[in-house]
């Protein structure tokens, strides 16, 4: 029972990781091209997302066998995004930036 949460902890860490890079930078006084941000309906990351495996300390596990129901995440064209997984769902903004 251990393993499978120690697992489900490491995926939702690295999701959060893969995610926070998507976050709004500050202005630090850069060009407008630089900090400017994608059109999210135009955005190859907006859409549904299943995960599908996951690796852990080398050792590759389908997700469905960790986290009951699978783990989705959902990255609307408004900015909004959602994550659900083993019948828990999380909420939350999202943003692309151009770089």
């Amino acid at each position: 029972m251990r393993k499978p949460f120690v697992v489900l902890c490491v995926m939702m860490m690295a999701l959060c990781a893969i995610l926070s890079g998507c976050g709004k930078k500050k202005d630090e006084g850069g060009s407008n091209a630089e900090n400017a941000t994608v059109n999210l309906a135009e955005s190859q990351y907006t859409g549904e997302w299943m995960a599908v495996k996951a690796e852990f300390k080398g050792e590759e596990q389908d997700v469905n066998e960790v986290v009951e129901g699978g783990l989705y995440l959902k990255l609307n064209a408004d900015g909004t995004a959602s994550l659900t997984g083993d019948g828990d769902e999380s909420t939350g903004t999202w943003s692309e930036s151009a770089e």
